[in-house]
Formats: C-alpha cells, sequence, structure tokens
C-alpha cells in the first residue's frame, strides 16, 4: 500500500487502522519520500490543525520507524516503510504525479505481488489506474470528519437520553 499524504493528514493515525483486516495480514504501508516532504511543508502551514496533524504524523512516523528497528511488532504486525528517493532522483514537478511514478518503481521491483495506490484524492487514484495499478481510497469511517461526528453524536446522545438512574432518595 503507498500512501498519500491526503490519507496521512485527513484519516485516523495511521497506527490505528486495522491494515491486516482491511488489507491483508503480509500488508506493508509504504510512504514515498515525497510525502515525507509534503508533511514537514505542512507542518510549518498557517492552518493550525494542519500544522497539529502534520507535526502528529512526524512524530508517530518517528516512533513507529524507531520501534520497527528496534525488532519491536508494529500495531497488527503491519509494516511501515518510507520509499526513499535515491541520490540522483529528479522528482517529478506534480507530487500526485512522482507519488505515482514511484508507487510504478515499486511495483516493477516488487512483481508479481501488487502495489495499491491508497488516497482520497480522485486525480491521483485515476492516475494510478491509468499506469496499471490498483487504486482505492481507505473507507469513509476512518476519516478524521467522520470519526468527530461519530464522536459528536455519542456525546449528543449521552447527554440527551433519558436519566436511567433511580432519583436519590430524600435524607
Amino acid at each position: 500500500m503507498v500512501l498519500d499524504t491526503n490519507d496521512l493528514l485527513h484519516y485516523s493515525r495511521y497506527d490505528k487502522i486495522p491494515w491486516a483486516k482491511l488489507y491483508g495480514k503480509n500488508t506493508v504501508v509504504v510512504i514515498p519520500h515525497v510525502v515525507v516532504d509534503e508533511i514537514d511543508k505542512k507542518s510549518y502551514a498557517t492552518s493550525d490543525t494542519i500544522r497539529r496533524r502534520a507535526r502528529g504524523v512526524f512524530a508517530l512516523l518517528e516512533q513507529t520507524l524507531t520501534e520497527q528497528r528496534q525488532g519491536e511488532a508494529t500495531a497488527g504486525g503491519v509494516r511501515f516503510e518510507v520509499l526513499l528517493d535515491e541520490p540522483q532522483h529528479v522528482r517529478l514537478p506534480n507530487n500526485d504525479d512522482e507519488i505515482v511514478a514511484r508507487a510504478c518503481e515499486l511495483q516493477q521491483a516488487i512483481a508479481p505481488v501488487q502495489v495499491t495506490v491508497l488516497t482520497g484524492d480522485n486525480g491521483m487514484r485515476t492516475r494510478a489506474l491509468a499506469w496499471g495499478l490498483e487504486a482505492e481510497k481507505l473507507p469513509e469511517k476512518y476519516r478524521i470528519e467522520q470519526i468527530a461526528a461519530r464522536q459528536k453524536e455519542e456525546y449528543l446522545q449521552i447527554i440527551t437520553a433519558p436519566d436511567e438512574l433511580e432519583p436519590a432518595s430524600a435524607p
């Protein structure tokens, strides 16, 4: 699974997503170097929300990679890898094209294992499909906005539910 910046910023923390259940126990989640750079850029964004999410992704990625280096199991036993650029690599001008191109290179390197581009970006999914890759988006229930809406609904149900406690007896 090759992840896009969109998924890292707008979906649940990647360590909380049941990757093995959704995509199989041998899933490897790959984050291209350009995505790391996009997250870095977003960590200085003017939007407080995006800036905090980006910094959280960095902290989580550092923790995940450190734990893997120390031989510790990751969430659900799925491995996370950063697909680094080779020193002579020249990036494409469009980051979406760059991510798809790197996914194509990965596909060629590990064939017949199938590489899937995972993104909420319609244009990137279309590009990936045009290049012969699999392309999917994470289920909507993992979008941060969906989670927030569910939590709000649960909270509203709690505060508006009839009181099921027995009235306190008078002293």
